[in-house]
């Protein structure tokens, strides 16, 4: 399935590693993709990917961005 084109999406880095995660731990968690259309795939995992997104984003801007203007 993941490699099937209409699942693919583009994505930065960071996003593609969350969705990696997301994809690699879903059978821990209890979760299935068979039978699903890309649209509910896409549902299911959006928000993790935000999630870790928004987590990545902060770490940048804070020590990053933030060493960077302090120094």
């Amino acid at each position: 399935m993941r490699d099937a084109p209409e699942y693919m999406v583009k994505s930065c880095f960071f996003c593609n590693a969350a969705d990696n995660q997301y994809i690699t731990g879903a059978r821990e968690r209890g979760l299935a993709f068979d039978g699903l259309t890309r649209d509910e795939v896409f549902a299911q995992r959006k928000p993790y990917v935000d999630k870790k997104c928004q987590e990545y984003h902060d770490f940048w801007g804070e020590y990053v961005e933030g060493q960077s203007a302090s120094a």
